[in-house]
């Protein structure tokens, strides 16, 4: 029997002197996950995002790539009651037979409005700054979540832990790699996040540019192969260019600038080591 699964996430943004800057990629990034994994199961899923949240058209693209529906809510603000009812109106026209909720917005006074209107539902978390938590599960991968309490519905399952973390599912295939590591590192992965609001991939960069001119630097500068990997939504491709033509001109470093990339994997196993965050 084809079940129906219902994911209400959104992007977010975030105001800077420098401008306004998606931040809620990832939450999108690993619903996409989830949505790969009960497609190949042979559901269907709907994604419900809210109409005012923008710069994540890329990734949402990724969704219809793999026969998702998307919908959206008109509230003005995620999270609100009035998203709730539009979400649990949503649900049920979709003849939904599971939610999965991921982002910051969606608290409380959200969860309980859907419970009480009988929706069985996850909650991804980050903390647990968003209970009480009225969620049938809940879900969280990182590394000091078994160690949170959250206030919770006494029937309330838990996948808390590193075990759980949802990593895209090219992954999977590399469980058994053995890998090498060699005692000089001249491969460098710099990923940074979808958007990099806080222009890290820049200071990472600027800060191989500035290092003291000496011949062991030297050497080792023009050893170094570097992949930095530009997000979806981040809107500083140019001046991260810049920056990585003058790493090659002024200390002879190859390095190869990528935006929006699919084979995050091969890069990772290609590094010999990372500067890499969320963002």
């Amino acid at each position: 029997m084809k079940h129906t699964l219902s994911i209400r996430c959104d992007g977010g943004t975030i105001q800077t002197r420098q401008g306004t800057y998606d931040v809620a990629s990832g939450h999108l990034m690993r619903m996409l996950n989830i949505a790969r994994v009960w497609r190949a199961e042979g559901g269907d899923v709907n994604l419900v995002v809210n109409d005012k949240n923008r710069g994540t058209e890329n990734i949402l693209h990724r969704f219809l790539e793999i026969g998702c529906k998307i919908s959206q809510t008109h509230s003005n603000e995620s999270g609100t009651l009035e998203d709730a009812q539009e979400f649990s109106e949503l649900f049920a026209s979709h003849h939904g037979d599971f939610a999965y909720i991921d982002g910051y917005h969606f608290n409380s006074d959200f969860q309980r409005y859907i419970h009480q209107r009988g929706i069985p539902f996850a909650m991804q978390v980050d903390a647990n700054d968003q209970g009480p938590y009225f969620a049938d599960l809940i879900i969280g991968g990182h590394i000091n979540a078994p160690s949170m309490h959250f206030d919770s519905l006494p029937n309330t399952t838990f996948l808390l832990g590193t075990p759980f973390a949802l990593l895209d599912t090219s992954f999977a295939s590399l469980n058994q790699l053995q890998r090498v590591t060699p005692q000089v590192a001249t491969h460098l992965l710099v990923t940074l996040g979808a958007s990099d609001q806080f222009m890290d991939t820049e200071k990472c960069l600027n800060g191989l540019l500035r290092l003291p001119r000496s011949p062991h630097a030297d050497q080792w500068l023009s050893s170094l192969e570097i992949v930095t990997l530009v997000g979806a939504t981040n809107n500083r491709l140019s001046q991260i260019r810049s920056v990585a033509t003058a790493l090659t001109k002024e200390r002879n470093v190859r390095i190869n600038v990528i935006h929006d990339t699919r084979a995050i994997r091969d890069f990772m196993t290609w590094s010999d080591i990372a500067f890499s965050a969320t963002g």
